[in-house]
This record gives structure tokens, sequence and C-alpha cells, in this order.
């Protein structure tokens, strides 16, 4: 079984930045080393529906950018 990435705030507001400047998802991936598409295909999904973007989480508690 793999373990988890935990990214960095700074990463995921310059995947949005990014992808608002129409960059594909692999040349972002290169870019930032992000590991799998489906992660920034959720980033993009919270930011377009206003949904809080999580900065981490742990088993008790998750904390939000907004």
């Amino acid at each position: 079984m793999g373990t988890r990435v935990h990214y960095p705030e700074e990463i995921k507001w310059e995947v949005i930045k990014l992808k608002q400047a129409g960059k594909s998802n692999k040349e972002i991936m290169e870019q930032l080393g992000i590991k799998h598409k489906s992660q920034i295909k959720t980033w993009m999904k919270w930011f377009r529906t206003g949904q809080n973007l999580p900065v981490f989480s742990t088993s008790r508690k998750t904390i939000y950018l907004w």
C-alpha cells in the first residue's frame, strides 16, 4: 500500500493558477511533481464549486484554506 502525499497550500494554489492559465494536467504534474491527475481535478472541482480547499487532514481535524 502506498503512502499518502500531502501537498502544501502553495502547491494547491499554483495548480489552480496554472490551470486558469491554460496549462494541461500533464504539464502541471511534471512542473510541480503532482503524482496523479485526479488530485488536480479534485482541487479544481473544490475551487470551481466554492468548497473549502483542505490544507491538510488528520483523523480528527481538517484545516481549510477558506
